[in-house]
């Protein structure tokens, strides 16, 4: 899920796991409501969407690529974030399936 968190003087923050400081900023919202964004958000989505393990992962469209703010401080950037072998993905995805089936049936 894609956010925006903007303060009270209209900077842009991602992650709300931070104290929202102007080294933490990520761009500012102008009188206008456009947002510009500066290289760390940059850096933060090519972190998280250009990771070569991600992109190929079939637990990538529920895990999104994991936490940003998470990859960029482990400095983790080209294996799964979540240290996950292929066979905790299986058991993963099939827990998720099941959650989802078991939801339906309930309603």
């Amino acid at each position: 899920m894609q956010e925006i968190k903007n303060g009270i003087d209209r900077t842009h923050l991602k992650c709300t796991a931070r104290d929202f400081t102007e080294n933490n900023k990520e761009g500012i919202l102008d009188e206008n409501g456009n947002i510009y964004l500066n290289s760390k958000f940059k850096q933060r989505m090519t972190i998280k969407y250009n990771n070569k393990e991600c992109l190929k992962c079939i637990i990538l469209p529920i895990c999104n690529g994991g936490c940003s703010q998470g990859k960029i401080e482990s400095g983790i950037q080209d294996k799964c974030y979540k240290n996950m072998s292929e066979e905790e993905k299986l058991n993963y995805l099939q827990a998720r399936m099941k959650e989802v089936i078991n939801r339906h049936i309930r309603q």
